[in-house]
């Protein structure tokens, strides 16, 4: 149980991660598409780390990651913005889950290996999967699809691509 649900937890954060940034480019209408762009161009190198087809996450740096998204959220263009807070939603569910279980997102690394960190609550852990696949669920992946569309067609940012 508790490797699957750091399988999980995993793969919703991964999939938020790919779905709401890779392919990415932020921008759209409004005056803050300019500087959302920007920010968002900036910030490929740390996102990459997570959307790349090939990126192999350090989960050290998801909770820089998830300040950073909610830092994107506050700048992002109108059209897109209630996706965004869809998204950063998600990742703070995510975040809560763990921590009602004892974990932090950087804990996840460690339940990779199969190990319990210190601190974990074994027993919160079951409850743990449920609350995982309501973060996955269809409108966190629409919402990630609409931010990955605008920001393609409007900032010209590659986020799935490793170079």
């Amino acid at each position: 149980m508790r490797r699957f649900s750091a399988l999980t937890a995993t793969a919703v954060l991964a999939t938020g991660l790919i779905t709401g940034c890779g392919s990415s480019s932020g921008g759209g209408s409004g005056s803050s598409s300019s500087d959302y762009c920007k920010d968002l161009k900036s910030s490929a190198a740390g996102i990459k780390a997570f959307t790349a087809d090939n990126a192999t996450p350090d989960f050290a740096k998801v909770a820089d990651f998830i300040d950073n998204a909610h830092g994107l959220a506050k700048k992002a263009p109108s059209d897109i913005k209630d996706d965004w807070a869809t998204m950063v939603a998600a990742m703070d569910a995510l975040t809560d889950a763990l921590n009602e279980a004892g974990l932090k997102v950087e804990d996840i690394g460690t339940l990779m290996t199969g190990q319990l960190p210190a601190g974990a609550d074994p027993s919160k852990l079951a409850g743990l999967t449920s609350k995982l696949q309501e973060i996955g669920s269809d409108k966190v992946q629409k919402a990630g699809a609409a931010i990955a569309k605008q920001a393609k067609d409007t900032c010209k940012i590659d986020l799935k691509s490793a170079g």
